[in-house]
């Protein structure tokens, strides 16, 4: 993946949650938040720090078009962090080393990408409605959890539709 195809891919991931998936609230309550799908297919070869950075500006884009501000930027950045954790957890023939070299996350199969993307999802899902909510009781959690069906949904469309090859 070249720096353009990112950049391009970036900027079309803001345009679509910004003007699109935010205008899309199930019950008023929860909206998906597609731009995830771009953060979790990252090339698994970036250095970490890329990631990260790239975690804390999309998520900081994002919180320019939906409030509140910061909120989107922490959770990219936590589950941008958490990513290679997770990653060398369901792909245990992996080690640090050859997860970047040898990871291909548009080659893997559609039961990986769904086991791949399903924690990661949801964490992003539960720490966003906490911050939002600065509280964390039943209503936060089902907002969490709907928003994580809602959000789940649109992520793995995406990531087959357009990023899945092969398999």
């Amino acid at each position: 993946m070249s720096v353009l195809s990112l950049a391009v891919q970036f900027i079309l991931f803001w345009a679509a949650q910004g003007l699109v998936f935010n205008a899309l609230p199930l019950f008023e309550l929860i909206r998906p938040h597609v731009f995830i799908t771009l953060l979790l297919m990252l090339p698994a070869r970036l250095p970490f720090w890329v990631l990260l950075l790239g975690g804390f500006v999309l998520g900081l884009a994002v919180d320019f078009v939906s409030l509140p501000l910061g909120a989107f930027a922490f959770c990219s950045v936590l589950i941008m962090a958490l990513r290679y954790v997770w990653m060398l957890v369901i792909t245990p023939s992996l080690n640090m080393v050859n997860l970047q070299e040898d990871m291909r996350l548009e080659e893997q199969t559609t039961g990986w990408l769904l086991t791949y993307a399903a924690p990661l999802v949801v964490i992003f899902e539960l720490v966003y409605y906490t911050l939002v909510d600065l509280a964390f009781n039943w209503t936060t959690l089902l907002k969490a959890l709907g928003g994580s069906l809602y959000t789940y949904a649109f992520v793995i469309l995406l990531m087959v539709i357009f990023y899945k090859r092969g398999r």
